[in-house]
């Protein structure tokens, strides 16, 4: 199996979803689009703070489900689900981006 490339940091339990050829993942405040025919990677900041949630894609709208938020002295678990359409990403700055 070879290496694609590697993210901008670690993700520890990121959330998946897929279209076409874009791969979403989605991991504490931040969701990273991967276009697998141009190989590039594009990072935007999110006020959603989960950990440990689930992605999924239905009707050019991604679904954030779950999860937990986490601080020093506790993990909190949501019950909340989120829609996000896709095309709020033409209108979101890229926080980061590279192709790999």
């Amino acid at each position: 199996m070879g290496k694609e490339g590697e993210l901008f940091s670690g993700i520890k339990t990121p959330a998946l979803a897929t279209h076409d050829n874009v791969i979403y993942i989605f991991d504490d405040g931040k969701i990273y689009t991967y276009n697998t025919k141009t190989k590039e990677l594009d990072e935007y900041l999110i006020d959603l703070f989960f950990k440990s949630s689930s992605l999924f894609y239905y009707n050019d709208k991604l679904y954030l489900l779950g999860g937990f938020k986490e601080n020093e002295f506790s993990k909190t678990p949501s019950s909340n689900l989120y829609s996000i359409d896709l095309n709020e990403f033409e209108k979101t700055a890229i926080s980061k981006s590279k192709t790999l």
